[in-house]
């Protein structure tokens, strides 16, 4: 068995809008992910995906629940402060709007230095500089690109500056939440190759936030399906798309598009309005590795 990097266990992230109504965004999800694994989180807008990228970077203190890091509980902020150095050199993310993430008043040069230079990665100034042209280089970008601002670039190869800033400290663990959403399905399938092309280069693990499940299948290695704020179904990639047991996971299945076009118009799509889901109940083991809350 593998190293585990990442261990969530009931997490709940619940928002109070008034003393009359809580939204419960996510409500109890377990899950966890090895090293060198791709885990793949897919639901439906809405369905509380982000929120467990954004409790597990520390911008949403969790209403309940535990997260731990290499076996560190980074649950709360005293303990993200404990174990901060950890965390910086080792937990990164990398949003879908490119350019909110970015500032747009710094060269690309200076948002790919930002975190060699705060965690005071390199003193001596040519190795720097050289480890921004290797940087700009594995995200298939060059040198011209260093005094350049995101205004002054395209949309995918802002999205390649914001990944190599993120790997710029060579992270164990990455949430991309959904970084392709943006973008234009030629330069979405540019950015995907690039996410598994680092992937077998530097061993990372990948939490993968995405609802297109084409890509989905492509990339993962381990799928959960989240419908309102609930894990419904956690297996190996293969399986989920083979014997998916849910009824939520067979009506996002069915829904997935076909490039054969006779087979598209034959397909039947499996129908689920969510009347009977009650969102109670336990994960059951299905098999190795395939959980299913019934």
């Amino acid at each position: 068995m593998a190293e585990t990097i990442v261990e969530v266990r009931n997490l709940k992230q619940h928002f109070r809008i008034n003393s009359h109504f809580t939204v419960k965004a996510v409500d109890g999800i377990s899950f966890s992910i090895h090293k060198n694994e791709i885990f793949a989180l897919v639901g439906e807008s809405g369905s509380g995906k982000s929120t467990v990228a954004r409790s597990l970077i520390g911008a949403y203190p969790p209403t309940d629940g535990e997260i731990y890091f290499y076996g560190k509980d980074i649950t709360d902020r005293a303990n993200r402060r404990k174990h901060s150095e950890l965390l910086h050199r080792n937990m990164q993310i990398i949003f879908q709007d490119s350019s909110a993430a970015l500032n747009q008043r710094m060269t690309v040069e200076k948002i790919i230095k930002e975190p060699l230079t705060v965690n005071h990665i390199y003193k001596d100034k040519k190795q720097l500089e050289s480890r921004v042209d290797e940087l700009l280089e594995q995200v298939g970008l060059n040198a011209t690109y260093r005094k350049k601002y995101p205004p002054e670039i395209s949309g995918g190869q802002r999205q390649r500056v914001a990944i190599a800033r993120c790997i710029a400290l060579q992270p164990d663990f990455v949430i991309a939440d959904e970084p392709i959403a943006s973008l234009d399905v030629s330069i979405q399938a540019q950015i995907i190759n690039l996410f598994k092309h680092l992937q077998t280069k530097h061993q990372f693990s990948f939490l993968f936030i995405a609802h297109d499940l084409a890509i989905v299948r492509y990339i993962s290695d381990k799928i959960g399906v989240l419908y309102h704020g609930k894990l419904v179904e956690v297996a190996p990639t293969e399986e989920l798309f083979e014997n998916p047991i849910h009824p939520y996971t067979k009506s996002l299945l069915s829904a997935v598009p076909t490039p054969d076009p006779r087979k598209e118009k034959n397909k039947v799509l499996v129908p689920f309005d969510g009347t009977s889901f009650t969102g109670q109940g336990e994960m059951k083991e299905v098999s190795h590795e395939h959980f299913v809350l019934v």
